[in-house]
C-alpha cells in the first residue's frame, strides 16, 4: 500500500492537510496532527467524488499519509480557506502522469453540477453563483 502524498498549509491558528493526487480532498484542524487525522477520516466521503469522475479512489488512500511539503499559511488559512499553491503543483508533469483535462469523464462530472442551497448548478454557473455557495454535509 503506497502512502498518499499530502501537503500541509500551516497557519497560526489553523492547518490544512491536502492530497496532492486527489484535488478537493482537503481538511483542516487546529494542529498538523488534527488536520491529518481529519483528512484520513474523510477519505470515505471523498470516494464518491472520484467515482463520479470515473477514477479509482483506493480504499487505502486515508490509511497512510505522507507529508511531502509544508507551506506557510496566511490570514486566509486562519480564516478557514486554503490560500497557498504547493510547490508540487508547479512542477512539470510527465505526459503519462497528467490527466487529460479534456477527458469526457471530467467534463461529465463538471456537468453533473455542484449542489447549492437553492438547487444544482453546473460548473459553468459557478462563477456567477459563488455568493450562493454554502458547505453541505
Amino acid at each position: 500500500m503506497a502512502a498518499t502524498p499530502v501537503y500541509l498549509e500551516v497557519g497560526k491558528k489553523r492547518v490544512f492537510a491536502c492530497s496532492l493526487d486527489w484535488p478537493g480532498w482537503c481538511r483542516s484542524g487546529k494542529s498538523e496532527e488534527a488536520a491529518l487525522e481529519t483528512l484520513a477520516a474523510y477519505a470515505a466521503r471523498y470516494a464518491p467524488v472520484a467515482e463520479l469522475a470515473a477514477a479509482r479512489f483506493p480504499a487505502s488512500a486515508g490509511k497512510s499519509l505522507d507529508v511531502v511539503e509544508r507551506a506557510p499559511g496566511s490570514a486566509t488559512t486562519d480564516f478557514g480557506a486554503i490560500g497557498v499553491v504547493p510547490a508540487a503543483d508547479s512542477a512539470p508533469l510527465s505526459s503519462g502522469a497528467a490527466p487529460d483535462i479534456g477527458d469526457r469523464r471530467f467534463s461529465r462530472t463538471a456537468e453533473r453540477g455542484v449542489r447549492f442551497h437553492d438547487g444544482w448548478h453546473t460548473a459553468r454557473g459557478l462563477i456567477k453563483n459563488q455568493e450562493r455557495l454554502r458547505v453541505l454535509p
